[in-house]
C-alpha cells in the first residue's frame, strides 16, 4: 500500500530506515546477438517447396565441430533428398556463404 501511496501512506516513506529502493524488474530484455540482418522469413517462400514435388528448393545448415573447431556446410533438396556436403575450416557467415555457393553452381 505505501508503494501505490493508497490513502496517502506513501508521505511515509521518508521515515523509512532503509530508504526506499526503486523494484528492478525481472529478467532483462531479448539478446540481439545471433540475428540475421535482411533475413527472409521462412513464410516467404514459395508454397511450391513446401509440397516437394520440385526439384530445386534446397535447405541449409552447418554443423559445428567439437570445441568449435572446423564445421559442416550441409544442403538438401527437399524433392530428391540428394545432400551436399562440404567441410569449412571457420564457421562464420562469408566460408560458409562462399562454400554453399560453390555447392550450388
Amino acid at each position: 500500500m505505501i508503494y501505490a501511496n493508497h490513502a496517502g501512506l506513501g508521505a511515509y516513506q521518508k521515515y523509512w530506515r532503509q530508504g526506499w529502493r526503486k523494484r528492478q524488474r525481472r529478467g532483462g530484455e531479448k539478446s540481439k546477438r545471433g540475428q540475421i540482418p535482411n533475413r527472409v522469413d521462412i513464410d516467404e517462400r514459395p508454397a511450391i517447396a513446401g509440397f516437394k514435388v520440385e526439384t530445386g528448393h534446397w535447405e541449409g545448415d552447418t554443423v559445428i565441430g567439437e570445441n568449435h573447431q572446423g564445421a559442416l556446410v550441409t544442403l538438401v533438396d527437399k524433392h530428391s533428398k540428394y545432400l551436399l556436403v562440404e567441410l569449412i575450416k571457420s564457421w562464420r557467415a562469408a566460408p560458409a556463404r562462399s562454400v554453399s555457393e560453390g555447392l550450388l553452381s
